[in-house]
C-alpha cells in the first residue's frame, strides 16, 4: 500500500565531468535543499580528494611530488585504493590505478596530448612507468618512487555513489537510487513498497540487432555498472580505438565487448570490476567472474548482430524463476482435476483463489495502464507538442517527464520521445517540437543519440513547418559547453526550424536555469504555470517603495509600475537584461479567512519559527484538509510557483524596477504573481525577490548600432538598455515599440521622446494596434522598414527582441527571415547579433 505522506524527490547536478540523479523517498513537507547540498558536498570532496582534472586535489598533489617523497593521503582515497591494488591482484594487472601516463598518452584524461597511435618505443616508455605493483604504504603515506601517476577515473564514481548512500542513510533517507555518470546503488523500497527497478545500459542501435529482451535489474541493497566501447571510442588514422586500455600491454584494447555489467554490493566495486571485465575480453573475464563470484554480463558484437554471456551468479537468478515456474506447474494442476494431490482444496476454496487471482490480475493491469508511457490526442486546433530528450545518465529524461507534467498542466497535448525514437515522418508530423539535450565529455552527444545523428541528420527533411525550443545540458568547466544542444539548435534552424525563444543553457543543473525553462512551459499553454518550481528560489526581502498605474482608461489589461529596493546587505547588482524572479504570496486577509473556516490558528508558530499564516500565504490553498488538522494540512501544501519579470532599470537607477500587466484566470480571479505586486504587496512591505543574470539579453558596445524590438510590457527589458546607453553615450539606437492605443498605452512616452529629442534614440518607431492604420503592428512597421533594417544590419547592428512569445516574437522572427533570408538570419544568430528574451 501507498504511503500518502511519503513521496519521491528526485534531484540533480553535476559531478567529475557528468551528471548524478539521486531519486529518494522523504516526506512530502520536508525540505530538500539540505539534502541536495549534502549530496553535492558529499561527490566534491571526492572530487577534491580523487580527480585529476583538480590541480589541488590529494591525487594531484601526490603525481606532482619529487621521487623518494613520502605522500600523507585521506583515509577515503587509501581506502579506493586498496580496493583498487586487490582488484589489481585479482585480475593480473587487467586493472591498474597507476594507469595515468598511458591515459595521456593515448589522448585521454585530464592531462591528454594529441589523438594519436604513439610508436611501439613510446608505448613501452610510458608502460615503464606504470605498476600498481610499485605502490608502498607507510601508515597513511604513500611513496613517490618517482613518475608514478595515479588515475582513479574507473572506480571514484563508484565510490562517490557509496558516499552518497552511506550519507543519505546517516540523513534518515530509508530509500534512495543514487547514480553517478551511469554507476548505480539503490537501496529500501519506494512508498508502493516496489524496489528501484533500473535498466541493464545497451544501446538502442544494439538492442535492434539482439533477440534478448530488456534487462531490468532490482536494486535493493546492490549497485550495478556498465562499462564497455559504445561509450568510450574515438577514431584516428581511419581506426577505432577504445578508451579501454590494457595495462599489461599500454594499449587500447582491440574486439571490446559492446557493454559489460557487473552487478555487485557497493558501487566502487562493481565499477572496478566492470572496467576490469572489459579489459580481459569475454572469455577471460567470465573465468574471473566465475572465480570471484561476480554477477557480470557481456554484450558482445557478433556478425553485426548483439550476443550476450552472463557469469553463474546470473545464471543462478534464472535457474531459481524456472524452479517457481515449475512450483506453480505443479499447483496448477490442483485446478485441472487431477488426483495425485490428496489434499486439494474445496471447489468453492478454488473458485475464491480464482477470483482473487483475477482481480489482481485486473489491478495489475490498471496500474500498468495509468502509468503507460503515452501519447496525449489533440485538443480541439492543438495538435501534442513532441517532447524529446536526449540524455546520458538519465537526467534529461526526468526534466522531460517533468517537462510534460507542467504541459499537461497547462492543458497542453504532449507526445514524449528520446532522441533515438525520433525519425523524420514524426518531425514531419509535429508542429511544436521542445528538445531537452545533454552533451557528455567535450561536446559530444548521448550514445543513444548516434541513431538519429547518423539517420535524420544525415538526410535532413524539410522543417518549414516546425517551431521549437531547445533546453542545452552542460557544464561550463568544458571547452564545449552545452556543445550537441548547440548543434541541435543550429542544425534544426538551418534546416527551416523557427525557434520558439533562444536555446536555454543549463550549467551544472542550475536551478535558476530550469526554473525559467518551467516559466516557459506555462506560457506554452496560454499562461504562466502554477505547479510547484522543481527548485525552489533563494529570495530575499525586498522593499516595495512605490506602484503606479500607468494606463487608466486602456481597452487592456491595467499596467503596472513598481520601484523595490534591496536590503541594506544584499550587495544586490543587476544589468540590462537580467530578470527579477518574485515569490508572490496570497492576500493576508485572504489566508487568515480560509484558515480560521478551516479551523486553524493563523498565528500559530512552527518549527522553522514562521507562523502558519506566513507558510500557507506563499502556498496553494488546498482543496481537502481534514479541519484543524494541522500534520495533514502540512503535508499538503504545495509552494507558489515563481514569476520572472525583466528588469526596466540598471543600477544607477537606485532600485528595481519592473512593468507589469494584471492578468486574471479565466474565473476572472486576478494571476498568482501580478495579483500579488499589483493589488495586495503593501508599500513598504517586503517583497521576495531574486536577481537572476541573463547573459544572453545582455546589452553591447556603445558604438555598436542597437535595435530594440518589443510590445506591450516588453518595454520593460528595452528601457533598461536605453538607460544603460544612456549612461554609456551611444547614440545609433533604433527603438521599435507596440501598444494598444497612443492615448493610454504608450509607456514611458515622455522619456522615450525626450530620449529621441537629445539623440540618445536615432529612431523611435511606435505603433499602436487599436488606432487604425495600415501598420498596427511592430512586425508591419518593421516589414515596411525593411530596407532601413538591411542598412542597420549591414553596418553591424545588433537585434534585440523582447515582449510576447505567443504572438510577436514568431511575427518578428519571419519578419527577419523575409528581409535578410535564411543564411542572414542564422549569421546573425551565430554571431550572437540577434537574441530574445520572450514570455
Amino acid at each position: 500500500m501507498t504511503d500518502p505522506l511519503l513521496d519521491i524527490a528526485r534531484l540533480g547536478g553535476t559531478t567529475m565531468g557528468t551528471t548524478w540523479s539521486v531519486s529518494l523517498v522523504a516526506p512530502l513537507q520536508r525540505d530538500l535543499h539540505p539534502l541536495h547540498a549534502g549530496i553535492q558536498a558529499r561527490l566534491d570532496e571526492v572530487v577534491a580528494q580523487m580527480s585529476t582534472w583538480e590541480p589541488g586535489s590529494d591525487l594531484s598533489r601526490y603525481n606532482r611530488a619529487g621521487a623518494g617523497q613520502w605522500c600523507a593521503l585521506p583515509f577515503e582515497t587509501r581506502h579506493v585504493l586498496a580496493c583498487a591494488q586487490a582488484i589489481a591482484a585479482a585480475s593480473d594487472g587487467a586493472f591498474d590505478p597507476t594507469i595515468g601516463p598511458l591515459v595521456a598518452l593515448w589522448g585521454f584524461g585530464a592531462h591528454a596530448g594529441e589523438r594519436r597511435q604513439p610508436d611501439a618505443a613510446t608505448v613501452q616508455a610510458t608502460r615503464d612507468r606504470c605498476g600498481w605493483q610499485r605502490l608502498q604504504w607507510q601508515d597513511d603515506a604513500l611513496l613517490q618512487p618517482g613518475g608514478l601517476e595515479l588515475d582513479l577515473s574507473a572506480i571514484a564514481k563508484g565510490f562517490g555513489v557509496d558516499q552518497v548512500a552511506a550519507w543519505l542513510r546517516g540523513q534518515g533517507i530509508a530509500a534512495a537510487l543514487i547514480e553517478v555518470g551511469g554507476e548505480l546503488a539503490g537501496y529500501g523500497r519506494k512508498p508502493d513498497g516496489q524496489p528501484w527497478r533500473v535498466l541493464v545500459e545497451s544501446a538502442p542501435e544494439e538492442d535492434a540487432h539482439t533477440d534478448t529482451p530488456p534487462r531490468v535489474l532490482a536494486l535493493d541493497g546492490k549497485a550495478v555498472a556498465t562499462s564497455g566501447d559504445r561509450w568510450h571510442q574515438y577514431q584516428a588514422d581511419g581506426e577505432v580505438y577504445s578508451h579501454s586500455l590494457d595495462p599489461r600491454s599500454g594499449r587500447p584494447v582491440r574486439q571490446v565487448a559492446a557493454a559489460v555489467t557487473v552487478v555487485a554490493d557497493d558501487a566502487m566495486h562493481a565499477d572496478a570490476w566492470a572496467t576490469a571485465l572489459t579489459v580481459l575480453g569475454r572469455e577471460q573475464g567470465m573465468a574471473l567472474a566465475e572465480r570471484e563470484g561476480l554477477a557480470a554480463r557481456y554484450l558482445q558484437r557478433a556478425a553485426e548482430r548483439m550476443s550476450t554471456r552472463s557469469s553463474r551468479a546470473w545464471l543462478g537468478n534464472t535457474l531459481v524463476l524456472l524452479l517457481l515456474a515449475l512450483i506453480g506447474w505443479a499447483l496448477l494442476r490442483l485446478h485441472l482435476g487431477e488426483a495425485w494431490w490428496q489434499g486439494a482444496p474445496p471447489a468453492r476454496q478454488s473458485q475464491i483463489a480464482v477470483f482473487a487471482t483475477v482481480l489482481y490480475a485486473l489491478a495489475c493491469a490498471a496500474l500498468w495502464w495509468r502509468g503507460r508511457p503515452r501519447d496525449d490526442a489533440a485538443t480541439g486546433d492543438t495538435a501534442p507538442i513532441l517532447l524529446v530528450w536526449s540524455s546520458q545518465t538519465g537526467f534529461a529524461r526526468e526534466l522531460a517527464e517533468r517537462s510534460a507534467e507542467a504541459l499537461r498542466g497547462a492543458g497542453v497535448p504532449v507526445r514524449v520521445r528520446g532522441l533515438h525514437e525520433v525519425d523524420a515522418a514524426l518531425l514531419a508530423d509535429s508542429q511544436r517540437a521542445l528538445f531537452i539535450a545533454s552533451t557528455t565529455g567535450e561536446g559530444d552527444p548521448p550514445d543513444h543519440a548516434l541513431p538519429f545523428l547518423h539517420g535524420v541528420m544525415a538526410t535532413p527533411p524539410s522543417l518549414q513547418h516546425l517551431h521549437y525550443g531547445v533546453l542545452a545540458l552542460g557544464d561550463r568547466s568544458y571547452g564545449h559547453f552545452c556543445g550537441f544542444g548547440h548543434q541541435l539548435d543550429q542544425w534544426l534552424r538551418q534546416h527551416g526550424a523557427h525557434p520558439l525563444f533562444d536555446a536555454i543553457e543549463v550549467d551544472n543543473a542550475d536551478p535558476a536555469a530550469l526554473r525559467h525553462w518551467q516559466q516557459l512551459l506555462g506560457q506554452l499553454g496560454g499562461g504562466a504555470s502554477e505547479l510547484p518550481d522543481w527548485s525552489p528560489a533563494d529570495y530575499q526581502s525586498w522593499t516595495l517603495l512605490q506602484r503606479e498605474h500607468l494606463n487608466p482608461g486602456s481597452p487592456g489589461g491595467p499596467v503596472y509600475w513598481l520601484r523595490l529596493q534591496p536590503p541594506a546587505d544584499a550587495n544586490a547588482q543587476w544589468q540590462a537584461g537580467d530578470i527579477a524572479e518574485i515569490g508572490p504570496q496570497h492576500a493576508p486577509h485572504t489566508v487568515r479567512a480560509w484558515l480560521d473556516a478551516q479551523g486553524f490558528d493563523a498565528d500559530i508558530a512552527l518549527d522553522d519559527g514562521q507562523t502558519l499564516l506566513a507558510r500557507v500565504a506563499r502556498s496553494h490553498l488546498p482543496s481537502l484538509v481534514p479541519p484543524g488538522d494541522l500534520p495533514a494540512l502540512l503535508a499538503t501544501l504545495q509552494p507558489l510557483p515563481h514569476r520572472e519579470y525583466s528588469i526596466a532599470s540598471v543600477m544607477a537607477d537606485g532600485a528595481v524596477e519592473l512593468l507589469l500587466r494584471r492578468q486574471l484566470r479565466a474565473d476572472g480571479t486576478p494571476g498568482i504573481g501580478s495579483g500579488w505586486l499589483c493589488d495586495h504587496a503593501a508599500i513598504g512591505e517586503p517583497v521576495q525577490l531574486r536577481l537572476r543574470r541573463n547573459d544572453n539579453f545582455h546589452g553591447v558596445p556603445a558604438d555598436v548600432p542597437l535595435l530594440l524590438i518589443g510590445n506591450g510590457t516588453g518595454i520593460a527589458g528595452l528601457r533598461a538598455h536605453l538607460h544603460e546607453r544612456v549612461r554609456s553615450g551611444a547614440h545609433r539606437t533604433w527603438l521599435l515599440f507596440g501598444e494598444r492605443t497612443a492615448a493610454h498605452d504608450f509607456h514611458f512616452g515622455e522619456e522615450l521622446q525626450a530620449m529621441l529629442a537629445d539623440g540618445t534614440l536615432a529612431r523611435l518607431d511606435a505603433v499602436f494596434s487599436r488606432d487604425g492604420g495600415a501598420q498596427r503592428y511592430v512586425q508591419d512597421r518593421l516589414l515596411a522598414e525593411a530596407a532601413t533594417l538591411r542598412q542597420w544590419v549591414d553596418e553591424g547592428a545588433t537585434i534585440l527582441v523582447c515582449g510576447s512569445l505567443q504572438g510577436m516574437a514568431p511575427a518578428v522572427d519571419a519578419v527577419i527571415e523575409q528581409v535578410l533570408g535564411v543564411a542572414g538570419k542564422e549569421t546573425l544568430l551565430l554571431a550572437g547579433r540577434y537574441r530574445r528574451d520572450v514570455y
